[in-house]
């Protein structure tokens, strides 16, 4: 597919993330009512979130907003359960932009995968995905499958010890800590989740410091393939174990996952903190997937095979979520550049 298209789709698909999610979180009176609650003069109205977090007030105040858009989207069986799925379609995602930010010969702006992440924990994850993906379509040194390089596409490929970097900070700095939180749903480890970009970075560097690329410097493709394997396996039997029993019963599906085009009413009490904070996060999950199904139609080298994408995407998110979708075209995708038979070119 052209790159020319990609500006005309992604950014106002990134514009339109910002409307719904910061658009209407304004507009719903949220940020306001979070503002009044909590502060240290809220008196009787002072929210139970607002905690000893830091030595400053003025951080506990932030942080207390934050923990309540948090524990919001997990106030009730239904919401937690959403926001569960939401992590879950977020991961290989998170470990796809890892896996770019490593590769050798990479495009400047998409080898820092911690800038990445706090942009996201700042910006909203829907809209900073949509932008990540315009940057990845425009600037990629390895966004299809073909040879538009003048370098062999087996040299793409991250080596050994970075594969096993960046798996070790995907486990040990995301996955652990946002299990953490969904589990533990405390004020504490929420705030304590925040910087999670930040954790991963620090995981996947302490990791070169002991296995080095010079030592191992043997193709990582392997271990990525197995992670996105094992992603594939967990996020399609979380798919099968919640969301093929719910089937049938519409309006709760409904609910959880198609939300409201207007804003949530004025928001005065904490069950209007709750449905905003949902509404939010329904928001950050459809532009967050939805842009990256998008983008993935530029892995394509040509129009018959982002058909078949687009295929693949109708059939497998009703059955197996759109987890595991990603997870099969990103393994596809990586196979593809990992072939040490792929024609070299030159860039025309």
């Amino acid at each position: 597919m052209s790159k020319v298209i990609a500006p005309f789709v992604l950014l106002p698909a990134a514009v339109a993330a910002a409307y719904f999610i910061l658009g209407h979180f304004a507009i719903s009176g949220t940020q306001s009512r979070l503002d009044e609650i909590c502060s240290y003069s809220a008196g009787d109205a002072i929210s139970h979130l607002l905690l000893p977090y830091t030595s400053s007030p003025t951080i506990n105040e932030r942080l207390c907003g934050l923990v309540e858009i948090f524990h919001g989207g997990m106030a009730t069986p239904d919401a937690t359960f959403f926001t569960s799925s939401f992590a879950v379609w977020f991961a290989p995602i998170c470990f796809f932009i890892l896996v770019e930010a490593a590769r050798p010969r990479q495009c400047l702006m998409l080898t820092s995968s911690m800038v990445v992440g706090i942009l996201y924990q700042v910006g909203t994850a829907g809209a900073i995905t949509s932008l990540y993906w315009l940057v990845f379509v425009l600037f990629s040194n390895y966004r299809t499958t073909d040879t538009t390089r003048t370098q062999p596409l087996a040299k793409g490929i991250p080596t050994k010890a970075h594969a096993e970097a960046i798996t070790f900070g995907f486990l040990a700095g995301a996955v652990i800590p946002t299990i953490a939180l969904l589990n533990m749903q405390d004020p504490y480890v929420t705030v304590l989740w925040q910087p999670f970009p930040i954790y991963v970075a620090v995981f996947y560097h302490l990791h070169l410091l002991f296995r080095t690329p010079s030592n191992h410097a043997t193709s990582g493709f392997p271990l990525i393939q197995a992670m996105y394997i094992i992603i594939f396996v967990l996020a399609s039997s979380f798919h099968f174990a919640t969301i093929w029993p719910r089937f049938g019963d519409w309006e709760i599906l409904k609910t959880l996952f198609v939300p409201s085009i207007d804003p949530v009413p004025q928001v005065t009490d904490s069950a209007s903190i709750a449905a905003a904070a949902l509404h939010l996060l329904q928001y950050d999950a459809i532009f967050s997937v939805g842009s990256s199904m998008v983008g993935t139609l530029w892995f394509a080298s040509s129009f018959t095979q982002a058909l078949r994408v687009v295929v693949w995407y109708i059939i497998s998110v009703p059955v197996c979520g759109p987890s595991a979708a990603l997870a099969t075209v990103f393994l596809w995708r990586e196979s593809g550049l990992a072939r040490e038979d792929a024609p070299l070119k030159k860039v025309q």
